[in-house]
């Protein structure tokens, strides 16, 4: 037979596991930049020539990012120079690996390349090396998503440099899909700006000297709906 202490005990653990129950987080949800297919109103660009139906052998190597930006949680810009970390909204990976790999994947669809950045089973020298950092990318409360990435090109075989910044200011809907949309945008962007700079390179005549190229995209609110 229960007494009144034993009664009032599990009074106390039942109602201390319905608080913890009520207080428990909700599963966070992942996004990923890695997104291989053509992008809505993206610019079509056709691959760089090669000989025969052997596809191009690129070096995507890893992007480098802002401390600031380097979290696994998106953030929000307050635009008052506070940042809100959203706790539920996370980078499937970390934020350098899913920008390399994001646009590694839209370089190769944009080029008809491979990328051989830690394949080394894949036994073919890379004819142009990539690298790339990112400068900003935020997300503000009046629903503008703007980035920006700074990138070299590199042709391995005559040390041909072409650098280019490629920016992108847009609109937004208060989603975060969307804010993860524009990202990747920005990552196709990117892509097309070094994929011209590699069929510049094929036509122009050899030299050491660095390029600059510089690209903007922007949106105006009508333009986005």
């Amino acid at each position: 037979m229960r007494t009144p202490l034993d009664l009032r005990a599990a009074a106390l653990i039942a109602s201390a596991a319905c608080v913890l129950g009520a207080c428990a987080s909700p599963e966070p949800r992942y996004y990923t930049l890695a997104c291989a297919h053509e992008l809505d109103g993206a610019a079509a660009i056709a691959p760089i020539a090669v000989h025969g139906s052997e596809a191009i052998a690129i070096e995507v190597s890893p992007v480098r990012v802002p401390e600031r930006l380097n979290r696994p949680q998106l953030m929000l810009n307050n635009n008052d120079g506070t940042l809100r970390l959203l706790e539920q909204d996370r980078w499937a990976a970390p934020l350098p690996d899913e920008l390399r790999e994001g646009l590694s994947r839209q370089l190769e669809r944009q080029l008809g390349a491979v990328d051989t950045y830690r394949k080394t089973a894949f036994g073919k020298t890379p004819a142009y090396r990539v690298s790339a950092e990112l400068g900003y990318m935020d997300l503000t409360p009046d629903k503008r998503f703007a980035g920006g990435m700074q990138w070299t090109l590199q042709h391995l075989a005559d040390k041909k440099i072409v650098s280019g910044r490629t920016r992108l200011a847009v609109p937004v809907d208060a989603s975060i899909n969307a804010m993860v949309q524009a990202a990747r945008r920005l990552l196709s962007n990117t892509a097309a700006d070094i994929a011209v700079a590699a069929r510049g390179m094929k036509t122009t005549r050899s030299t050491t000297d660095a390029v600059w190229i510089e690209s903007a995209g922007t949106q105006s609110q009508d333009e986005s709906q």
